[in-house]
C-alpha cells in the first residue's frame, strides 16, 4: 500500500515512464484493477520502458502476458497512455487521490456504454460489449479487429461508423488530460510569478532599509573618531539598530540575518551549517549601542 501511495505521489513530477521499476508496474496494476496479471509480467520482466511497446502488440497481451479478456487487454492501454502523460490511474479509498480530476470516461460502466451505442445507432452490438464487459476506459480503445474479432462487427459500415465514434471519443478524453496538464503548468506559472513579486518586494524592503543604515553610519563616523567593531554588523557593516544573536553565537542586525537565512542555512561568518534559523534579541548590547549614540547627542 505504501508503495502504491508513493508511485502516484511522483507520477506526473519527476516520473517517466522509463524510471518504473517491476515492482512499480506491479502497484499500477494493482492500481488499474489488473493485480491478478503482476505474477507473469513480473517474470516477464516488465518495465516502465517496455510497457508502452507491450499495449502495442495486442497478441503479446494474450499470449506471453496471459490477458485473455479483451476488457483487461483495452483498459491496461488506456491507463498506460494516460501514464505516459504524466497521469496516475485513479486510486479508491484509502489511497492517495489522483493528482487531477480524471475524465468523464472513466465512470462510464456498460450500461453507460451501451447506451452510447444506441446514440450512434448501433444497439445490435450491445449483447456482445456487455458479455466482453466492454466499460468506458476499454472502449476508448478499441481498435478495427478488437471489432471485428472480439465484438463480432463484420459488417463492415458498422465497423467503420464504430471506428469514428470511438476516435471521437478518445480525442475528447485525451484532450481533457491535456488540458489537465495545461492547467496545472498555468497554476504553477502564476504561482511562480507571484513568489517573484512577493521576493522582488522583500529585496525592495531589504535594500531600502541598509540604506538607511548606511547613512546613519556614516553620519555617526563623522561624529566620533572610532566606532567599536561589536557595534557593527559583520553583514552591513553597519551601526546595529535592532541586533540579534544568531545560534552561531554572532550578532546581526536583524533585518540583514532574517534576508540572509531565507535563502542560506549555514552562518555568513563562519560557513557552518546552522542548527536552527532562530534569532534572539541581543537587549544588552542594544542598550549599549544607544547609550553610546545618544552620548553623542542623537537618540537611536
Amino acid at each position: 500500500k505504501p508503495r502504491r501511495v508513493n508511485l502516484c505521489t511522483r507520477v506526473g513530477k519527476t516520473l517517466s515512464m522509463s524510471s518504473l521499476d517491476v515492482f512499480d508496474v506491479c502497484v499500477f496494476l494493482d492500481a488499474i484493477g489488473l493485480a491478478s496479471h503482476a505474477r507473469l509480467f513480473r517474470e516477464n520482466g516488465i518495465i516502465g520502458a517496455l510497457l508502452l511497446r507491450v499495449c502495442e502488440r495486442d497478441i503479446d497481451l494474450q499470449r506471453d502476458l496471459g490477458m485473455s479478456r479483451l476488457v483487461d487487454r483495452l483498459r491496461l492501454v488506456f491507463h498506460v497512455r494516460r501514464l505516459a502523460m504524466g497521469h496516475c490511474p485513479p486510486l479508491p479509498a484509502p489511497y492517495a487521490a489522483s493528482p487531477s480530476d480524471p475524465p468523464a470516461i472513466l465512470s462510464w460502466d456498460v450500461d453507460r456504454v451501451v447506451s452510447w451505442l444506441g446514440e450512434h445507432g448501433l444497439s445490435a452490438y450491445g449483447d456482445a460489449f456487455r458479455r466482453e464487459e466492454i466499460t468506458g476506459e476499454a472502449v476508448a480503445m478499441l481498435e478495427a479487429d478488437h471489432l471485428r474479432d472480439s465484438l463480432g462487427v463484420h459488417r463492415l459500415s458498422d465497423r467503420l461508423a464504430l471506428q469514428d465514434a470511438v476516435v471521437s471519443l478518445r480525442a475528447t478524453v485525451f484532450s481533457e488530460t491535456v488540458h489537465d496538464r495545461a492547467s496545472k503548468k498555468e497554476a504553477a506559472l502564476e504561482e511562480a510569478n507571484t513568489q517573484l513579486d512577493v521576493a522582488g518586494h522583500r529585496m525592495e524592503e531589504y535594500e531600502s532599509e541598509i540604506c538607511r543604515l548606511r547613512d546613519e553610519t556614516e553620519s555617526l563616523r563623522r561624529r566620533v573618531k572610532t566606532i567599536p567593531d561589536d557595534f557593527l554588523c559583520s553583514i552591513t557593516q553597519c551601526v546595529m539598530r535592532d541586533p540579534v544573536m544568531c545560534v552561531d553565537g554572532h550578532t546581526y542586525e536583524r533585518v540583514a540575518i532574517e534576508h540572509w537565512l531565507r535563502d542560506h542555512d549555514t552562518s555568513p561568518l563562519t560557513g557552518e551549517p546552522l542548527s536552527s534559523k532562530s534569532v534572539f534579541p541581543n537587549h544588552a548590547l542594544r542598550k549599549v549601542i544607544q547609550g553610546f549614540i545618544e552620548k553623542d547627542g542623537e537618540e537611536l
